[in-house]
């Protein structure tokens, strides 16, 4: 069984949906530490292209305690960002080829209202599920499986807890990932190949790979998204 791990980022990038499609079931992560402000956090925030630069587009939260979990996080509802969130989408990408097919997904994510960060981006990652017809894949939270460990050792038993034998991840784990305890329970580690056929774009920095969905949606559709994402598939460690 393959098993998949992740954050429960906003409105994530194709990558991650590719991680949904090739996986039996998918592990979000909702009880480790909320990243913070660092480069690393897409779990409030994500890229967009807007005025021709990458930027991004975020989640206002509540104040939180110091290392607080991603399920702890709570959204602020003071001002109306979502009509911010819809207003800065549709200036910058109303030009694209496939804007008014996504614009009713736009303006879903736009409605919705939860108090809870990671159950509102879990909600917009089912949305895009169904939009790309990738809705039949068991998604579970961590925290519901009750793993204590930490680091590599807690990848390893969340899959061990699923009966999975491979992991599935993203090619930049390979700087962190402790491979050999995988080896020493009997599981094949398995690496994303991202290297899309992307179409051309006016630059590099347009390249969909460095943002949100949202980006290959607009740009290039719903059935050339969903092609691209089941067409990239992953090859073994050890192969």
């Amino acid at each position: 069984m393959k098993i998949a791990v992740h954050q429960p980022n906003f409105i994530p990038w194709i990558g991650f949906f590719n991680k949904i499609y090739l996986s039996d079931v998918f592990v979000i992560l909702d009880d480790i530490q909320f990243p913070g402000r660092g480069s690393e956090n897409l779990v409030n925030r994500n890229y967009l292209l807007i005025n021709r630069s990458r930027k991004f587009l975020t989640i206002p939260i509540e104040q939180h305690k110091r290392k607080a979990k991603i399920n702890e996080i709570q959204i602020s509802w003071t001002a109306p960002w979502q009509q911010k969130f819809l207003k800065t989408v549709e200036f910058n990408y109303c030009k694209a080829q496939h804007y008014h097919e996504v614009a009713s997904l736009l303006e879903l994510i736009a409605s919705l209202k939860d108090s809870s960060l990671f159950r509102f981006n879990l909600t917009i990652i089912n949305l895009i599920c169904d939009f790309l017809s990738l809705d039949d894949k068991r998604v579970v939270l961590s925290s519901d499986l009750k793993v204590n460990s930490q680091a590599s050792e807690r990848l390893r038993d969340l899959i061990l807890s699923l009966n999975g034998d491979t992991y599935i991840c993203g090619t930049g784990s390979s700087s962190y990932l402790n491979e050999k305890i995988f080896e020493e329970s009997g599981i094949n580690i398995v690496f994303q190949n991202n290297n899309y056929n992307y179409p051309s774009f006016e630059s590099a920095e347009a390249n969909p790979i460095n943002f949100s969905i949202l980006h290959s949606l607009m740009h290039l559709g719903k059935e050339k998204t969903r092609s691209m994402l089941i067409e990239s598939h992953f090859h073994s460690k050890w192969d």
